[in-house]
């Protein structure tokens, strides 16, 4: 008799376990392409979320490539700076619960004093996997429908009824 709590205790446990390791994050990342389109190494990539106040910082390497993982959810913003270059600047990024956004990133000749901003949203590109997620929030998992009269089990958490 004492074995059912704990047993139910124990599986609650595992599930929230479970539940609690899965991706609660997304990451960005791309390629760095002069005007030629060769990758640019050594140049300094940012990205921001200004509404939770996030900043991260990453050298380029050097095929051009820069990355940005563990990212929360949320609308960011990344730039790219190297000497010789305009400064580039994208906003409107808005990742996803397990994204891996791919941004390519293409400099034009100038000085740092020169910016090249684009504000539209960016469409993002995963080149990396061929699933698609989407964010469920609670509203939709209430308008879910259930098949066949609710049961007594799920009334009171913890005790089992017996039919």
């Amino acid at each position: 008799m004492l074995g059912r709590p704990r047993n139910l205790f124990l599986l609650i446990a595992v599930t929230a376990l479970a539940a609690y390791a899965q991706y609660t994050t997304a990451s960005l990342g791309g390629t760095v392409l002069d005007p030629s389109s060769a990758p640019v190494a050594d140049a300094k990539s940012h990205s921001a979320e200004p509404r939770h106040g996030l900043e991260a910082n990453d050298e380029l390497k050097a095929d051009g490539t820069y990355a940005f993982t563990a990212l929360p959810v949320g609308n960011y913003q990344i730039s790219v700076e190297k000497p010789g270059f305009s400064k580039y600047v994208q906003s409107g990024i808005t990742l996803v619960l397990d994204q891996a956004a791919n941004i390519a990133v293409k400099l034009k000749i100038g000085d740092l004093t020169q910016q090249v901003n684009v504000s539209a949203d960016a469409e993002l590109v995963n080149a990396q996997s061929g699933t698609v997620g989407q964010l469920i929030d609670q509203r939709k998992i209430i308008e879910l429908p259930l098949d066949g009269p609710p049961t007594r089990r799920a009334a009171v958490p913890g005790r089992w009824h017996s039919e």
